[in-house]
């Protein structure tokens, strides 16, 4: 005769222990060793902001940032004069004619101050300055692109972690349940109510689950440890809200995502600045097929033998190549080749952003649609667990029936937890990919 006590919802006070001392031991190791983890809820917003202050990649892009700025300075500075001093010494040899003829020859020395100022540079200057612009625009957009890439993995940690500690919890309550119910069984064997078969089937419940809580406790310490190498700290108490804000941040529509992903992400942003770069280049190497115009001021002082020289001059200079093996027309070709490619890049990367614009978001609606399926799939097994009580209660049931009904009860909701996890993973990286993750969500 088999005899099950039917396990009330509220739980005994000695079920709240065993399932405290279960919580206890299922902590993880590197949380009790770390002890001064804060006990304050951690929001996904400080987590974020944490992240991005210390990852060096962001680091590295603002140092890239400050130097296409150099860059713009650099051609900026041509529109300056440029002023040289000259000096030398050795042996000079100088023959005059006019109407007499004079050799001077001995030791020589020479000082001199250039001034040189571009008049008219034909485009260079201005082709040099869009494409620093350019470069620092698009540095800009990298930057920008490296704090989505951190934010993505900051805000995917974050979400793991507060689910697996779930699916952490849910583990454990199933353990202490079916330890509840060795109890029992044991209890009821000593008084000859219950059998070997049945005990041996509670004892496998029992591995199992304990099984699975060593599984779940694993993955939370890895899913607790990958968000504590991105914001610097173990964290323990997880404001699941946060969540939340993720949800909100998603677009309503597709043709939103797509507008926003095409006209704000970073790598669509990028693309455009490197095609103006390829762009400016391609001009700067035709305006080297035109001449310079420049104005040209120089003086020297100097001394050959005995004789001291002094010459002053001011020289409007227009140089103009004619022959030079055709590189400059093979560098123009190349600018040119170097500008179809950008924008065949730029095509591509646009094409490749709606693309996983609509990949992701059918991803996440497909995701979804099966957390709403699961729940209702909880709510059926919370039925077939009231059902099983019932008989219970009215003697026909026993303890593995209830215990077939909770795994099922537990299984449904870890297959919950965990495609809320890939909801969480996929929601994070639409908004990725339309460059809308900001640490202020």
């Amino acid at each position: 005769m088999n005899i099950a006590l039917p396990l009330d919802r509220g739980r005994p006070a000695l079920a709240f222990a065993a399932l405290a001392a279960c919580a206890f031991l299922a902590a993880p190791a590197s949380a009790q060793q770390a002890g001064g983890i804060d006990d304050a809820p951690y929001s996904l917003e400080q987590a974020l902001l944490d992240a991005v202050q210390r990852d060096p990649r962001i680091r590295a892009a603002g140092s890239r940032v400050q130097e296409a700025g150099e860059e713009f300075s650099e051609a900026r500075s041509l529109r300056f004069p440029t002023v040289n001093i000259t000096g030398g010494g050795g042996w000079g040899y100088n023959r005059n004619e006019a109407r007499n003829i004079g050799i001077y020859e001995g030791n020589s020395r020479t000082s001199g101050l250039e001034v040189k100022q571009t008049i008219y540079s034909f485009g260079r200057i201005g082709a040099r300055e869009r494409e620093a612009s350019a470069l620092i625009a698009a540095a800009e957009f990298d930057a920008d692109d490296t704090r989505q890439s951190v934010l993505a993995d900051a805000a995917t940690a974050y979400a793991e972690q507060v689910h697996r500690r779930r699916i952490l919890n849910r583990r454990i309550e199933f353990e202490s349940l079916v330890g509840e119910q060795e109890t029992t069984v044991r209890e009821q064997l000593a008084l000859g109510r219950s059998d070997l078969t049945q005990m041996h089937e509670v004892l496998r419940y029992l591995h199992q689950a304990r099984a699975q809580r060593i599984e779940a406790e694993t993955a939370y310490n890895r899913a607790q440890s990958e968000l504590a190498r991105l914001t610097g700290e173990l964290r323990e108490n997880l404001d699941a809200e946060g969540l939340v804000d993720l949800q909100r941040r998603q677009p309503p529509t597709l043709a939103e995502a797509k507008t926003l992903g095409l006209e704000g992400a970073p790598i669509a942003g990028k693309a455009r600045q490197s095609l103006v770069v390829a762009d400016s280049r391609m001009k700067f190497q035709r305006a080297e097929l035109w001449p310079s115009l420049d104005l040209k001021l120089g003086g020297g002082d100097g001394y050959v033998g005995e004789i001291k020289t002094r010459d002053a001059d001011i020289q409007l200079v227009l140089s103009m190549p004619l022959f030079e093996g055709g590189r400059k027309f093979a560098a123009l070709r190349k600018a040119r080749y170097a500008r179809d490619a950008a924008q065949y890049d730029l095509d591509a990367d646009l094409e490749q952003i709606e693309l996983n614009i609509v990949v992701s978001w059918n991803l996440v609606n497909g995701l979804a649609r099966a957390c709403l399926e699961l729940e209702r799939s909880l709510e059926d097994a919370a039925e077939i667990v009231s059902i099983v009580e019932e008989r219970l209660r009215a003697g026909r049931g026993t303890v593995l029936d209830q215990l077939e009904a909770e795994e099922i009860v537990a299984e449904t909701d870890v297959t919950l937890l965990e495609k809320r996890i890939e909801l969480a993973e996929a929601r994070v990286g639409l908004l990725r990919n339309i460059g809308a993750l900001t640490p202020a969500l």
